[in-house]
């Protein structure tokens, strides 16, 4: 497998040309390959060799790339530090967070999953195919601003910050320069796509234009669908694949839904206030990094650790998820963040709060292999799941922690979650490290304002009235043992939609934390929307499957660009069915018009069924932070907080 990457990387080696507009004379070339490589994460990027101008030009170019090489290796390893220090972070999560901790390439992904890597832009590009047909595929994204800044000079101001990031990635991972491409022709800025990457050097590598119609409804869309899934079909086959063979695209087909079978079951969890918004989002930015096997084992591990600590709520915290000063390890601020260079708008530091030291450690030991074995992704203790010091941790307590209030009879009672989950009540103490008065009566106790807002419950149970603290979710307790509280409906609950969130660029889901709600829920296709519809095997002959296949994508895809999207508004509806969700936040990317259109007729609906309703524009900056959080934490009174 690394002979294959290899090849291609020496065959499309090329040299960056810069603008030639008047005053621009720098250029941007590489001789060899440059990137992250290896576990430690380090690049080597070199100045180019080619005869394209001064060499001085091509030594400020080669100094440019390989510090936003290192800008956006930070901007990862911060995330990962920061997601480590959490006092959340179990064990099984471990696995997700070495599969971004080693800078992934092509060529690691490739040597990880043992089939040569496809490059594609979108989701609505059938990942079955692809298996089938011999090819891993990987959908290049990234929310990191050093790589958006990157090309941004040349580029217009207002175009998509994910498509100026993927740029990015290009410039930085020489192995996408020679990779094959399926570009899924969705919204205009990636109709553009081709020719905005030949802005930035020659590619070698073939590209497919999957044209998408706009139409879901009537025979016409659906056929013109179908004769694309061949069409890319034979691509794959004349970019090296093998022939599509019917048991191939079988097995194919089944091992996407033993992974959408484990993710609906994580969904379930986080519906039940269980699992962070921010791990749902690691865990599903993760699947195109390994083989879907190892994936989907990884996911179920979680899922059934989650299971057994909500089961479970007497087990003590491990010591390896403890911060480093006993407090949360979540940063007092999220917008106080600055560059890595120390400038501003980067996504580098994310506040003073976060515990030092703490998640640093812990990815540097997943990243040497302490933690994994071999780099694997299998558990050193054999994927069993288990805390290594045969404790464990309460279950995310957070999850709880403000669905209770005195009843008077000083019980907890059972609220939909189960008997399961609410005896966790009576262990939130233990989860959080403490049953002192003043201890939080969530994830952890600080004296200062945790992740969360204030939503504020006083115990009168035996201890009676204690001092408060404030946990991470935002939960004041008078006493931290949670004895002497009922439970009811938190209406913190959120559902997010609009433009997807990708690693590491969790800003807005750090915020929505901070600012004391609870994303229960979402549709991005970064997130829950990873997978397509369940595809209906009624013909398992390969004309069948493939018609199935399209029919799945065709009709599962909620993207903006389409001519109806009244599937997105359905769903949000079914979502908030329960009671739990109150509020709709809307995230939009700046220059994404399509969703930005959609905005609209949603929020029309969505408030008039009693939903409300909030739209915030970003980009991948820090910069609006402290505007979003404030308008955030504007936003939760509105709920019935």
């Amino acid at each position: 497998m690394t002979g294959v990457v290899a090849r291609d990387a020496a065959k499309g080696s090329r040299v960056r040309r810069a603008s030639e507009g008047a005053g621009s004379s720098a250029a941007l070339g590489i001789s060899e390959a440059s990137g992250p490589s290896g576990p430690s994460g380090t690049s080597e990027v070199s100045g180019a060799t080619g005869g394209f101008g001064a060499s001085g030009a091509s030594e400020r170019a080669g100094r440019v790339l390989a510090r936003a090489a290192d800008r956006r290796r930070h901007e990862r390893r911060s995330e990962l530090d920061r997601l480590c220090s959490r006092p959340d972070c179990i064990p099984e999560f471990e696995y997700f967070v070495s599969l971004y901790a080693d800078d992934p390439t092509l060529e690691i992904i490739g040597n990880r999953t043992g089939m040569r890597p496809c490059a594609i832009l979108c989701l609505q590009a059938p990942i079955e195919l692809f298996w089938a047909q011999g090819f891993s595929p990987v959908k290049i994204h990234s929310g990191a601003f050093a790589s958006a800044n990157l090309t941004a000079p040349r580029l217009p101001a207002l175009m998509c910050p994910t498509i100026k990031a993927v740029l990015g990635e290009m410039e930085i991972d020489r192995g996408l320069a020679v990779a094959p491409w399926v570009v899924p022709l969705t919204c205009d800025w990636v109709v553009k796509f081709k020719e905005a990457r030949g802005l930035f050097g020659e590619f070698s590598g073939p590209v497919h234009l999957l044209e998408v119609p706009r139409v879901k409804e009537g025979a016409r869309a659906r056929a013109r669908w179908l004769s694309e899934i061949r069409e890319l079909s034979a691509f794959l086959k004349s970019a090296g694949g093998r022939p599509l063979k019917r048991q191939d695209l079988l097995d194919s087909i089944r091992k996407m839904e033993a992974a959408r079978r484990a993710l609906s079951s994580l969904s379930d969890l986080r519906r039940r206030r269980l699992v962070p918004a921010v791990w749902y989002a690691l865990v599903t930015g993760t699947f195109f990094l390994d083989s879907p096997e190892r994936w989907t084992s990884g996911l179920e591990r979680v899922a059934e650790a989650i299971g057994r600590r909500a089961a479970a709520p007497g087990r003590k915290p491990s010591a390896a998820v403890k911060s480093a000063d006993g407090g949360s390890g979540m940063p007092t601020s999220y917008g106080a963040g600055k560059n890595p260079d120390g400038g501003a708008g980067g996504v580098g530091e994310t506040g003073s709060g976060r515990a030092a030291g703490t998640g640093s450690g812990r990815v540097a030991e997943i990243v040497s292999g302490r933690a994994m074995d071999g780099g694997s992704g299998v558990d050193s203790d054999g994927g069993s799941g288990r805390d290594r010091d045969g404790g464990g941790i309460g279950v995310f307590a957070e999850s709880v922690a403000d669905r209770t209030a005195d009843d008077g009879a000083g019980r907890p009672e059972e609220s939909r979650l189960g008997k399961d989950t609410t005896d966790v009540i009576a262990g939130l103490a233990v989860a959080s490290g403490g049953t002192g008065p003043g201890s939080g009566a969530g994830t952890g106790a600080e004296s200062g304002r945790g992740a969360g807002a204030e939503n504020e419950t006083e115990s009168e149970g035996e201890g009676g009235k204690g001092s408060r603290g404030v946990s991470v979710t935002g939960t004041r307790s008078g006493d931290g043992s949670g004895a002497g509280a009922k439970t009811r409906k938190s209406p913190d609950g959120v559902y997010l939609t609009g433009a997807p969130v990708f690693f590491p660029n969790f800003k807005v889901l750090h915020l929505l934390e901070e600012a004391g709600l609870r994303c229960l829920g979402d549709d991005l296709c970064s997130s829950e929307r990873l997978f397509p519809r369940h595809v209906e095997l009624s013909d398992t002959s390969l004309d069948g499957m493939c018609a199935a296949l399209a029919e799945a994508y065709h009709r599962g895809c909620l993207c903006p660009v389409f001519a109806e999207s009244e599937r997105r508004a359905a769903l949000i509806r079914e979502a908030a069915d329960g009671g739990e969700i109150r509020g709709v936040v809307f995230h939009l990317l700046k220059g994404c018009h399509p969703y930005e259109l959609d905005s609209f007729p949603l929020e029309e609906r969505i408030t008039g069924w009693g939903l409300k309703f909030l739209k915030i524009e970003t980009d991948y900056s820090t910069e609006d932070s402290r505007n979003l959080l404030t308008r955030l934490e504007a936003f939760r009174p509105t709920l019935g907080v």
